[in-house]
């Protein structure tokens, strides 16, 4: 009855050590990153780094990625490597651009 309780005890610990070691946080999912570029937008139109009609050019974007990713799952019903890797660089575009046009002083 020990040895058994040694063991489950054991396990246990093995169990809450593995899970201690793996990070909290990853890869962000597709519409996470999504979402987030849209409030960095709307915080930069709303702090008046981002102009209406920059605000509106970066919004089009966002929207066009996502309509991407539709179209890339009406395919055949998800998104292989090679679409997700297209839709990262997108996504990675925007997020450079979106930093570019906030930090531009061309805000109104």
């Amino acid at each position: 009855m020990n040895k058994s309780i040694l063991a489950a005890a054991l396990l246990v610990a093995a169990q809450v050590s593995v899970t201690a070691c793996q990070p909290a946080y990853g890869d962000p999912s597709f519409s996470e990153r999504q979402e987030r570029q849209r409030d960095r937008i709307a915080k930069g139109r709303d702090e008046g780094d981002l102009s209406r009609r920059e605000a509106a050019r970066l919004r089009d974007r966002s929207r066009d990625i996502a309509e991407d990713r539709r179209d890339a799952r009406a395919d055949d019903g998800y998104v292989d490597r090679r679409e997700r890797r297209q839709l990262d660089r997108e996504q990675d575009k925007l997020n450079h651009d979106i930093h570019q046009q906030r930090h531009d002083e061309n805000g109104r």
